[in-house]
């Protein structure tokens, strides 16, 4: 649907310069009178988020260890003089199918750390691990980063597979596969 908003929007643009290239008048001038032509361009807003892939698969090594992913680096821009308004949310611990059973769940954490800057913006981030505690009933987390203008920033983020749950390791959950969902979004600041 926004999609097709987009193209029409696109169209409906270009209509509006086609029919505003018409009212446009040459001008010609003589000798000793210097001629002047401006030229603009119009910067359309640009509030993204990208992640490098949409899903990340590895293999388990079979030992007690926590299994920490290869890292990601997610990029968000925005070049709003309002900056913009970032969040993470860690959606669950890891699961076979989204089940409840704890030999066929484990808990999720999840090291977000700010990298480089791009702009004049300032960004308030910090490092923070979000992580998921089935043991106390805490099956999501959050974390948020604001920016006071236009810029870019990269937001690595570190996805472990913590291995132990209720005191046991490898060998007391059920093989599978396990997923766990990072949701990011960028929003303009109000």
């Amino acid at each position: 649907m926004t999609r097709k908003f987009l193209l029409v929007a696109a169209v409906l643009s270009i209509v509006s310069l086609s029919e505003s290239a018409v009212y446009a008048q040459s001008q010609t001038n003589g000798a000793g009178v210097p001629l002047i032509q401006r030229f603009q361009i119009t910067v359309p807003q640009n509030i993204t988020i990208t992640c490098p892939d949409v899903l990340v698969q590895e293999l388990h090594d079979g030992s007690d260890a926590d299994h920490t992913f290869i890292s990601q680096q997610w990029e968000v821009k925005g070049n709003s003089q309002k900056g913009v308004n970032v969040t993470f949310r860690l959606d669950g611990p890891f699961t076979i199918g989204g089940s409840v059973l704890d030999h066929q769940r484990r808990d999720a954490s999840l090291l977000i750390s700010p990298g480089t800057t791009l702009g004049p913006a300032t960004w308030n981030s910090g490092v923070a691990t979000l992580a998921t505690d089935i043991d106390n009933a805490v099956m999501f987390d959050n974390y948020s980063a604001q920016s006071t203008g236009v810029g870019r920033s990269i937001f690595n983020l570190d996805m472990t597979f913590v291995n132990s749950l209720a005191g046991g390791g490898f060998g007391t959950y059920e093989a599978g596969l396990y997923e766990t969902t990072v949701t990011g979004e960028v929003t303009e600041n109000p």
